[in-house]
């Protein structure tokens, strides 16, 4: 077997199986590993990504 995996999350060589991880997160490189939870926001309901929750807050006045 390869030391080399392709990462499940961007495609690109190099990613590496993360013990303790199911599904496409169980295959990452580093440069998805160092992003991960970015695009997320903790909001009052849970968390949400950070493209919906900008696009519906409040413009200031």
């Amino acid at each position: 077997m390869s030391d080399h995996h392709c990462c499940n999350l961007c495609g690109h060589r190099n990613g590496h199986i993360r013990e303790g991880r199911l599904g496409r997160y169980q295959v990452t490189c580093d440069t998805c590993e160092e992003r991960k939870g970015t695009h997320l926001v903790k909001t009052t309901h849970g968390y949400a990504s950070r493209a919906v929750v900008q696009s519906r807050e409040p413009v200031a006045a």
